[in-house]
């Protein structure tokens, strides 16, 4: 009775607070429209005196006669009392409003207090229950190991009888003369110690004991990384690195050359439409990726002159510059641009797009579709008055993936206007950037769906696992799987592995894909989960475990998601450690754990998440080994890193073979004017011979340089 009655009031009181605040904000939008007139009224009254106070000097200029100027004094005056009363009431109503944020603030603390302290009740009966119920996991645990020692007992003794009855059926073959013709072959002790050797050398050597087997297994792992990152499988996609280009034949070349990669589906920078120049065209590009290491995080601009007053050097909290030798002034009056950008590995929001306003309008429809404003108006760095925006997304979602459908209905769009306009190049060049995006959808479909279809087609490829790894896959399925079903239960996999039955395994389960409800894995499903774990490194260990305790995916951790997570990995016995580290912790400032802070509190309470990476550690154990795990990871980590690198020279490489080119051809024309300029200059019929066949020459390099200069190609990854 006393629980309802006290339900009740608590409801009572938050319908009192919430219409409370309906009618503050409803009060406060009144005022502020009230203050928007006022203003209106104030900005016309000023007008009117400024147009008052200009007839009375002209009355004045005009002789002063009173009455003329009577009347206008007394408008004047009037007009003055208006706005001190105007300029009265918008200070009352700024008072007020302060009153009211800061009651509003006051209340928002009130009810984060009554969350914590309503958390705080929660975890203590939490804890007080999970104390009962390990009481009773222990008994059961104990009576468990009994049962299970007599089992292996009686195993034991089995196999004993067995053996010795196959030595007593062997002996009295020997007896009568007979023998099975498996005894009688005997092994070549130099060979089998050959084979041994061999093995062992190929071992330490190479990690694996057949070498041919670990070069097929390298050019299968190099195969799948290019594959799935090439396919991008959904992955978020960011910006890598920026570009700007100056003027229009080295916008125009540079984009021609831009088209070529994309139609070579190799790594290309794309334009932002809009352009920046004021008398000369100046364009930014950007390179995407899928790479999470290579993402930028951060970016600002500044002018690059020393002597400008937003001028930057970032360099020491280690950004890079993007820039252009035209952009590079040598004074602070010329115009100059750098953008600085920064990539940090722990930052959870990402740059994915950027874009350029002009107006207001501009502005509106980018802040609606989730843009930031970078805060230096390009006017300030003379340019003109625009301004540079960002889009963030989270690293850790995945990207929205093309809908071939909708692509299809805009390519018969395209082709039915283009009957109408046949000469259009840009629409000539829309339809053929429709037909690539159409070909990459469909290639990145069927590609998801093959090995959504077929997970163990999906693990052979992402772990590389070759012909004797599967028959061993095959040995440790038949251990878990004791009915003999052909499929096993993620609770049967965690009592092969001895492991507890937590809410940590529960969500990893479900974030690997595979279910918890009581339904089963098939062997490809079986084999890709526990391979995706025993793959992961430590950092992609930390953010898986970041990913489930952040339950909800909103890109930070709870107060409450923290505390829960943290008393399932943790049990009651080794709790002190954990509740000393808790103490540390302050979560409730703004209950929030982004993820560089989750990295800070595992470099300091390293023992908190330690239970992740013994669960880890115990499955690699059983299945194949530790040393097995940390070659393929090791291995793993370098192809990828060596393509990673690959990829990103190749567009620099490239456009810094470009510019080699140009200079190279700048410098020709230089030396050919020099030299013309002085065979005509010279009256020595010996050295104008000279400079003649210089400029012959020179002439010759050129139309090589033109014709025969050598095509650059990027690698193809």
């Amino acid at each position: 009775m006393l629980e309802e009655e006290d339900r009740e009031a608590r409801e009572r009181l938050e319908n009192a607070r919430l219409a409370k605040a309906e009618f503050e904000e409803r009060e406060g939008a009144e005022e502020d429209s009230r203050a928007a007139d006022l203003q209106a009224q104030k900005k016309g009254l000023v007008k009117e005196l400024g147009e008052t106070d200009l007839s009375i000097v002209q009355a004045e200029d005009d002789g002063g006669d009173d009455a003329v100027l009577e009347p206008l004094e007394a408008t004047k005056g009037d007009l003055e009392d208006r706005i001190v009363k105007i300029d009265a009431e918008l200070t009352a109503m700024r008072e007020r409003a302060d009153k009211r944020a800061a009651l509003k603030e006051f209340n928002k603390g009130e009810l984060e207090r009554e969350k914590a302290a309503k958390a705080k009740k929660a975890l203590q009966e939490k804890l007080r229950a999970d104390k009962k119920a390990e009481i009773i996991d222990r008994m059961r645990r104990k009576q468990a190991l009994e049962e299970e020692k007599r089992e292996k007992e009686e195993i034991e003794a089995q196999k004993q009888r067995e053996i010795e009855a196959e030595r007593q059926a062997a002996s009295g073959l020997a007896k009568m003369g007979l023998i099975d013709p498996s005894l009688r072959k005997k092994d070549n002790q130099v060979k089998a110690v050959a084979k041994k050797a061999q093995r062992m050398y190929n071992s330490v050597v190479y990690g694996i004991e057949d070498k041919k087997a670990e070069q097929q297994e390298t050019s299968n792992m190099t195969q799948s990384i290019m594959r799935r990152q090439k396919m991008k499988m959904g992955a978020c996609t960011a910006l890598r690195k920026v570009a700007f280009t100056v003027g229009k034949e080295e916008t125009e070349a540079f984009a021609n050359q831009q088209e070529a990669l994309a139609e070579a589906s190799m790594p290309h920078l794309l334009r932002v439409k809009k352009t920046i120049g004021l008398h000369e065209m100046v364009v930014i590009w950007f390179e995407q990726s899928s790479d999470q290491g290579e993402f930028l995080t951060e970016l600002q601009l500044a002018h690059s002159s020393e002597e400008h007053q937003y001028y930057k050097d970032l360099e020491a909290k280690n950004y890079k510059q993007y820039t252009h030798d035209n952009l590079l002034p040598t004074a602070a009056a010329q115009p100059g641009l750098v953008m600085w950008g920064r990539k940090r590995t722990d930052a959870v929001m990402v740059v994915s797009d950027i874009s350029v306003t002009y107006n207001l309008n501009d502005e509106r429809e980018l802040a609606a579709d989730g843009f930031e404003k970078l805060p230096e108006n390009l006017l300030d760095l003379g340019f003109g008055d625009m301004f540079i925006w960002i889009k963030k997304t989270n690293r850790n979602l995945e990207a929205s993936v093309e809908n071939e459908e909708t692509i299809l209905n805009e390519l018969k769009a395209a082709r039915k206007e283009l009957r109408k306009r046949e000469d259009d190049a840009a629409l000539i060049d829309k339809i053929k950037s429709l037909k690539l995006r159409l070909e990459k959808v469909k290639q990145e479909s069927d590609f998801r769906d093959e090995y959504r279809d077929d997970p163990l087609k999906f693990a052979i490829e992402f772990g590389a696992i070759g012909q004797a790894e599967i028959e061993s896959w095959m040995m440790y399925f038949e251990e878990i799987d004791t009915n003999d079903m052909g499929a096993v239960s993620s609770k049967e996999v965690l009592t092969y592995l001895a492991f507890r039955d937590s809410r940590f395994m529960h969500a990893a389960f479900q974030l690997l894909g595979e279910p918890w409800d009581g339904s089963r894995m098939d062997f490809g499903e079986c084999v890709k989960c526990i391979s995706q774990f025993c793959m992961f490194g430590k950092d992609e260990l930390l953010h898986f475990a970041y990913q489930i305790f952040d339950g909800d995916g909103n890109g930070w951790i709870s107060h409450e998601e923290f505390i829960l997570l943290l008393s399932d990995l943790h049990p009651s016995t080794n709790r002190g450690r954990t509740t000393r580290a808790l103490r540390e912790i302050d979560l409730l400032d703004d209950g929030k754990l982004e993820y560089n802070e989750y990295l800070e509190i595992n470099r300091r309470f390293p023992n908190l998440f330690y239970p992740v990476v013994e669960a880890q550690d115990k499955m690699r154990q059983k299945f194949f080994g530790t040393r097995h795990w940390h070659r393929k990871l090791k291995k793993y980590q370098k192809i990828k890193a060596g393509i990673r690198k690959a990829r990103k020279n190749n567009t620099d490489k490239m456009m810094e073979a470009e510019n080699r080119g140009k200079r190279r051809v700048i410098k020709r024309e230089r030396q050919l004017s020099e030299a013309r300029a002085k065979a005509q200059a010279t009256h020595s019929t010996l050295k104008k011979t000279i400079l003649n066949a210089q400029i012959w020459a020179l002439k010759f390099e050129k139309r090589f340089d033109k014709v025969g200069k050598k095509k650059i190609v990027p690698k193809k990854m």
